[in-house]
């Protein structure tokens, strides 16, 4: 909520079309007196860390995607990058039988996105949309059942998965982010805390993107998983192969990508820490690739 010159507060509307938490421009005042000091007052939601990106006085941000379907979005944006190449392992669906079929067979696939800020970028990606495409009939119900720099060492406590995850009846649950403090054995003790309530429930790992560049996923940033060290990503993909989770080390082609294409980080930055939309559509395209397979129609 948020209070001009000590109005009454007023909330924000929720953009169109966004599921998820999402960085945009938005209007808090018009027709102000430029040569009198005015203040705004900020309250939050929840408990947390928020951040404003920046304030635009005197001005009007103009949407270029105004009129556009939020798949035609992503594709608009996707079309101004660099196309990414990512090819990935061919093992990778072995724990994950029931979310291929549902993919392949034309079902409904309930995924809950489990995590921080990081995770709404992921959810912000609308990648959902491009596996329906990819899979034509398949329903995907995307839940995002986050919170802002919080990780599975915060899920695990106090039976949150309950809220959090449970109460939402997944398929299949991705978890990732920036916010596990490099504890594997959290998120190994969320994932036996859901499937002790839901036993079928399927698991895909994800491993860090974004973030500040004094991240440890990034200042000590090797293409492939260093597994001669206690690294989170080496801890991780341990974690999901006794766990019998999905696992996707997205931090090594993300930052590649980012090595590779000639932009600076900023650019694909809407703040210090989270992704625009070009970094979003990174998460998305990584993900598309990841989950199409030699079924979808897309590779027949």
């Amino acid at each position: 909520a948020y209070a001009v010159d000590g109005a009454p507060f007023q909330t924000l509307a929720p953009p169109r079309g966004a599921a998820a938490p999402a960085m945009r421009p938005v209007v808090l005042a018009r027709g102000l007196d430029r040569n009198a000091e005015h203040t705004l007052v900020v309250k939050t939601a929840a408990p947390g860390t928020a951040r404003i990106g920046g304030f635009l006085l005197n001005g009007t941000v103009q949407d270029a995607f105004a009129g556009l379907t939020a798949l035609q979005r992503i594709d608009a944006v996707y079309a101004a990058m660099d196309p990414l190449a990512y090819t990935p392992p061919p093992e990778r669906f072995a724990h994950l039988p029931k979310t291929l079929a549902a993919l392949r067979g034309g079902g409904t696939l309930r995924m809950v996105l489990l995590g921080d800020s990081i995770m709404g970028n992921t959810s912000s990606s609308s990648f959902e949309l491009l596996l329906m495409r990819d899979y034509p009939g398949t329903k995907i119900v995307k839940i995002p059942s986050l919170r802002s720099s919080t990780g599975c060492t915060y899920y695990r406590e106090e039976n949150r998965v309950q809220e959090y995850v449970l109460r939402h009846e997944p398929d299949l649950v991705l978890i990732g982010g920036i916010s596990n403090r490099g504890d594997a054995e959290a998120v190994r003790d969320v994932v036996r805390q859901v499937r002790a309530a839901r036993p079928a429930t399927e698991f895909l790992l994800l491993t860090p993107v974004f973030g500040a560049v004094r991240d440890e996923h990034i200042k000590s940033f090797t293409r492939e998983i260093d597994t001669a060290t206690g690294n989170f990503r080496h801890t991780l993909m341990k974690v999901a192969a006794e766990e019998r989770c999905a696992f996707f080390d997205m931090t090594g082609p993300w930052w590649s990508y980012i090595q590779e294409s000639g932009k600076c980080y900023g650019w694909f930055m809407g703040d210090a820490v989270h992704a625009n939309e070009r970094g979003c559509q990174i998460i998305g395209r990584l993900l598309r690739e990841w989950f199409k397979s030699e079924g979808s129609p897309l590779t027949r």
